[in-house]
């Protein structure tokens, strides 16, 4: 009988937390979430960098030019943390960026689109920071105690909207810039 109890209760958490509502179209409608308080980064103990886009970094100028050039988004498919084999030299870039620029640190930004809950999307959007963060530290030769991954899920999307041409924009990693710790 407690099996039978604890199944129901389990299942009922899990309808709760399935439900979504339908337009007059067939269209259905994504509620809007309060994005709440910026992520924590786990960062370790002493200086912290702080991370900029390429673009808005303010070091060196050479530096600048190459992290503009080597920092590039990369792409997930729907629902997976996998590196595409086309991904691949994206992060072969940011890693011999990485290389040879040594006093760099990079934040790694897991982000998904819409679709799913918003506990699905911080898990997936940390999955897929963490894949590039491994595929940067195991395949590339990159020390760990430079990259910095964070999940966002699906709260900073890049492209509005809500088709997949959207979606497939948003299911992504974006790469920061900051000084690594001395």
């Amino acid at each position: 009988m407690y099996r039978f109890i604890l199944a129901l209760l389990c299942a009922a958490f899990f309808l709760a937390g399935c439900s979504t509502k339908q337009t007059k179209t067939g269209q259905v409608e994504t509620p809007v979430v309060d994005p709440g308080p910026e992520p924590d980064i786990k960062l370790p103990p002493g200086p912290q960098p702080q991370f900029v886009d390429p673009e808005d970094y303010t070091g060196d100028p050479a530096i600048k030019a190459e992290a503009m050039a080597a920092l590039r988004d990369m792409y997930f498919a729907h629902d997976s943390a996998s590196i595409m084999p086309n991904e691949e030299p994206t992060l072969q870039a940011i890693g011999a960026f990485m290389k040879k620029r040594t006093q760099v640190a990079i934040l790694v930004e897991g982000h998904c689109d819409e679709r799913g809950t918003e506990e699905y999307n911080m898990a997936l959007g940390s999955r897929r920071a963490n894949a590039a963060r491994e595929y940067l530290v195991r395949q590339v030769g990159i020390d760990s105690n430079r990259l910095f991954p964070i999940s966002y899920g699906e709260i900073r999307p890049v492209m509005p909207g809500h088709d997949e041409n959207a979606w497939s924009r948003n299911r992504r990693s974006h790469f920061r810039i900051g000084q690594a710790a001395e």
